[in-house]
């Protein structure tokens, strides 16, 4: 089922997965507090990257917003690291490499969609001044 998704959505669903995984590893203290906010986050992330990714007319805020939470998710890993609450620095290793993935293409994404909106939209002025200063079509060759 999750190959009907796009890549960024499938990333997500793995990312949360490995979080899972993890969480259950740690401390009991770090577990239900650190690892809350962490799972709370990557479903967050899952959402909004799947509503980004199914609504059009929202899409560039979501875009912003899905930034924005991938920025949280990173900073709070990088606490667990901290307070060394992960079991192994594989596994935060394997985390945030997929995380870094995840962002790397949510930015993109929105910086895709940004760019698409800051173009501008021609006008009737626009397109006549457009015809006079289109390029000519050559010729063809006459074939030997």
């Amino acid at each position: 089922m999750s190959s009907q998704f796009p890549p960024i959505v499938q990333i997500g669903q793995r990312l949360q997965a490995e979080l899972d995984s993890a969480v259950r590893r740690f401390r009991k203290d770090d577990r239900y507090d650190e690892g809350a906010r962490m799972r709370a986050l990557a479903t967050d992330v899952r959402r909004i990257a799947y509503r980004a990714w199914n609504t059009r007319e929202r899409r560039a805020v979501l875009l912003d917003e899905l930034v924005d939470r991938v920025d949280d998710l990173k900073l709070e890993i990088q606490l667990g690291k901290e307070n060394k609450s992960f079991p192994s620095f594989r596994e935060f290793e394997k985390i945030w490499r997929s995380i870094d993935e995840l962002g790397m293409q949510a930015g993109a994404w929105r910086n895709s969609v940004q760019l698409r909106s800051q173009s501008p939209a021609p006008s009737d002025d626009a397109a006549g001044a457009s015809q006079e200063t289109e390029c000519p079509r050559r010729p063809k060759r006459a074939q030997r």
